[in-house]
C-alpha cells in the first residue's frame, strides 16, 4: 500500500491503527502509527466440501452421479466398484450442488446395480441426497439377487407415505420411520447408520429415529440404489450416494456433511 494512493492516511497520529494487505505473505497486517509494528491476521481453516468429507471415509463405494451418458456410474472412492444404470435413469440432471449432476429415476424400471457381491455387513452407513414428490420408493436396498426380485433381503432405506423408513432383518423386520414426510420436492440429506445392534436414521443433520435390535442376518448379497424389494422403485432424483461397510459414521461427521451440504 502506498500512502500517496490514500491521502487521508498521511495525517495519522501516533495512536492511529490501520490495516494493510501484505501481498508477499498473503495476510492482513495491523499497523500502529507510533511503532509501525505489524500483526498477522489469524490463519483460517479451509472449508471442506461435501465430497471432500465423504472421500475422507473408507467407503465401499461412492457414486457422485456426474455422468451425462453411458451405463456406468463411476465409483469415486478409489475402489473401482462402479454401479450400473438399469432401466429408466435420466442422467445429467441438476444436482444438489451448483456444480454437480444427479440422476432421476422413473419409478418403474430405473435403478443402479452393482456387479460385486459381499457378505452382509452388520455395521454399515448409507447416505445420499434425494428429491422427490412421490410417497414411496427406495433409495437403497440389499438382497441376494444382483438385479431386482426376491431372495433374501434387508438393509433397506425407502419412503412410505412420504416418510423415510430404514429396515434391517434380525429374526424379524426391524423398522424405524421418520416422524415427518420429506416428499416436498426439495433436496434432503438422509443417513441410515447401523451400528450392529442398533440403527439410527438421520435427516438433514438431525437424528429423527433410532432403535436397538439384534445383529442383522448374514447372507451374501448385492447393493442397489433406487430400488429395494420392500420399497420398490424410486421416483425422483438422487445425488452423491455413498455406501460404507464394516463401520458406521460418528454423529459429528454426519453433522459436518449436512453443514457442507448447506454451504
Amino acid at each position: 500500500m502506498k500512502f500517496d494512493q490514500y491521502p487521508e492516511l498521511t495525517e495519522l497520529t501516533d495512536n492511529d491503527l490501520f490495516l494493510v494487505w501484505d501481498k508477499e505473505t498473503g495476510t492482513l497486517r495491523r499497523i500502529k502509527s507510533s511503532t509501525a509494528k505489524t500483526y498477522a491476521a489469524p490463519a483460517t481453516t479451509p472449508v471442506k466440501t461435501y465430497s471432500q468429507l465423504v472421500l475422507e471415509d473408507q467407503n465401499w463405494s461412492y457414486l457422485r452421479f456426474n455422468e451425462t451418458s453411458g451405463t456406468a456410474a463411476t465409483d469415486e472412492s478409489g475402489n473401482t466398484r462402479n454401479g450400473n444404470y438399469q432401466g429408466g435413469c435420466i442422467l445429467g440432471v441438476s444436482g444438489a450442488f451448483s456444480d454437480s449432476k444427479a440422476v432421476t429415476f422413473n419409478g418403474t424400471t430405473g435403478y443402479v446395480s452393482f456387479g460385486t457381491s459381499i457378505p452382509s455387513p452388520s455395521l454399515f452407513c448409507l447416505e445420499c441426497l434425494f428429491k422427490t414428490s412421490s410417497t414411496g420408493g427406495s433409495l437403497f436396498g440389499f438382497s441376494s439377487n444382483q438385479l431386482t426380485g426376491g431372495g433374501s433381503f434387508d438393509k433397506q432405506l425407502y419412503l412410505s407415505a412420504g416418510k423415510l423408513t430404514a429396515m434391517v432383518y434380525s429374526s424379524s423386520n426391524q423398522v424405524i420411520t421418520s416422524p415427518l414426510a420429506y416428499n416436498n420436492n426439495q433436496w434432503h440429506i438422509v443417513t441410515f447408520n447401523c451400528l450392529g445392534g442398533a440403527s439410527q436414521l438421520w435427516v438433514d443433520g438431525s437424528m429423527v429415529a433410532s432403535m436397538v435390535h439384534g445383529f442383522p442376518s448374514l447372507y451374501t448379497g448385492y447393493w442397489h440404489i433406487g430400488y429395494s424389494v420392500t420399497g420398490g422403485y424410486f421416483s425422483g432424483s438422487i445425488d452423491e450416494p455413498s455406501i460404507l461397510i464394516n463401520a458406521s459414521l460418528p454423529s459429528q461427521q454426519i453433522k459436518a456433511r449436512h453443514k457442507a451440504f448447506l454451504g
